[in-house]
């Protein structure tokens, strides 16, 4: 028999039918396990057997006993680490998506924590009931509808890797449903064209309302903040946050208008793929409401200066906050009564999209 050893005395692979066949050797027991790496390439071979080795040995150290025959045992977070760096892997490449952020803070808030060493063939209908319950008692109510279905979605991606790495079968996938579970999500506070002008002339007065010079400066540039995400739908955060002046054309001639605009490249929007969404044309009109008024305000214009600076010229923070300040001082932080979610800087997004659906007239079978 030709050895092609992977580790010394402990791994080693050989020919079996055209495809090689991996002998491991299991510590404590003088005992072989053979098993086939499905490779017919000897260093992928080799790859393949080594991966497998690590598993098993990582296995024993959890004091796991591990036969020479039958089949492994896999557990629910081997598994769910696995899709999770297949997660982290997407990211960095640019391959992944922003909800994948997301999944990941589920994963390890969530999903590891309470299922811990559990084999995932064990984890079945009753066991995930167990689970919703545990997670009703730590948030102390009932999920909403739409948390339920963000962790649904990551327990399906869980146990898609499973079955295709054949850990489990389809039929021992648990269902996962939010029928008859979960609560319907307040909807996220809006404004009406009355209130947002309302809301522009109360803060145009209000961000002269301070008698530190610092606190004046950060209301006036919360007012230039605020401006700016209506007219242009804009995320507020780090999409709005860490625009530069370098990302400002202020004179750009759009040719299937024959129009000129302000011209936004946004090289911290992200699309669905999480590839930088290019740019967003603005009127003119910005210039003289918006951006004049701006840069006289915190003097910093070279192309590297953050369009919404402190007075150090550092980007600002903390503009939800002041803006939800704001909204509580002058009695507009809820729309009525009904609504727990009050109204919010992205509220402003909400009402950018609102406005352009109604004056392009979107028929309604498209929304």
């Amino acid at each position: 028999m030709e050895k092609h050893w992977v580790i010394d005395e402990e791994c080693f692979v050989t020919p079996r039918g055209g495809k090689y066949q991996a002998h491991y050797m299991i510590k404590g027991t003088g005992k072989v396990r053979r098993q086939t790496t499905g490779e017919s390439d000897l260093e992928k071979a080799k790859d393949a057997a080594k991966k497998r080795y690590r598993e098993i040995v990582g296995l024993q150290e959890r004091g796991v006993t591990v036969h020479s025959t039958g089949k492994l045992v896999h557990y629910f977070n081997d598994v769910a680490k696995k899709q999770r760096q297949y997660w982290i892997d997407g990211i960095n490449s640019g391959t992944g998506t922003p909800i994948h952020h997301s999944y990941i803070q589920i994963m390890d808030k969530w999903l590891l924590p309470f299922f811990k060493d559990i084999p995932i063939a064990d984890v079945d209908d009753d066991l995930i009931f167990d689970f919703e319950e545990h997670r009703k008692k730590e948030l102390g109510r009932e999920p909403g509808k739409t948390t339920i279905n963000s962790h649904n979605c990551v327990f399906r991606a869980i146990y898609d890797m499973a079955v295709r790495k054949k850990f489990v079968q389809s039929s021992q996938v648990p269902i996962f449903t939010v029928r008859n579970k979960g609560v319907e999500s307040n909807p996220r506070g809006k404004f009406t064209p009355d209130e947002m002008a309302e809301i522009e002339s109360q803060l145009f007065i209000w961000r002269e309302d301070h008698p530190k010079f610092s606190s004046r400066y950060l209301a006036k540039l919360t007012y230039y903040y605020v401006k700016l995400l209506v007219t242009s739908g804009i995320r507020p955060g780090k999409e709005i946050g860490l625009l530069q002046w370098k990302h400002v054309d202020e004179n750009y001639f759009n040719e299937p208008d024959g129009l000129h605009y302000i011209k936004l490249n946004m090289p911290h929007r992200k699309t669905s793929k999480g590839k930088a969404a290019g740019y967003i044309l603005l009127s003119k009109d910005l210039i003289n409401t918006c951006f004049a008024d701006l840069k006289k305000l915190t003097r910093r214009t070279e192309p590297d200066d953050y369009l919404f600076c402190d007075m150090d010229g550092a980007p600002a923070k903390s503009f939800s906050e002041r803006f939800r300040h704001f909204l509580e001082e002058k009695g507009m932080r809820y729309q009525n009564e009904d609504l727990l979610k009050g109204r919010s800087l992205y509220s402003m997004r909400h009402f950018y999209a609102t406005q352009r659906i109604i004056k392009e007239k979107v028929p309604r079978e498209i929304l």
